[in-house]
């Protein structure tokens, strides 16, 4: 199964990982909400680096949300 990554407007950001799918996707949200768009639900991550830190793998994710 292929799951297409694309809209025609999208709000995107860089999050740290978090085991957290909400502290991910909240920046993206918030901003929604304080700027009047709407978001259609559809949240997609695609990891942008990973590196170790304190012998933990972490990484950057880059993280859309489609507006209806």
């Amino acid at each position: 199964i292929t799951i297409s990554e694309k809209a025609d407007k999208c709000i995107k950001t860089e999050v740290h990982y978090s085991d957290n799918v909400m502290e991910m996707i909240k920046p993206i949200i918030d901003y929604a909400n304080e700027n009047g768009y709407k978001l259609d639900g559809e949240f997609y991550g695609r990891e942008n680096t990973n590196y170790y830190s304190n012998g933990k793998r972490t990484g950057l994710y880059v993280v859309y949300a489609s507006i209806k």
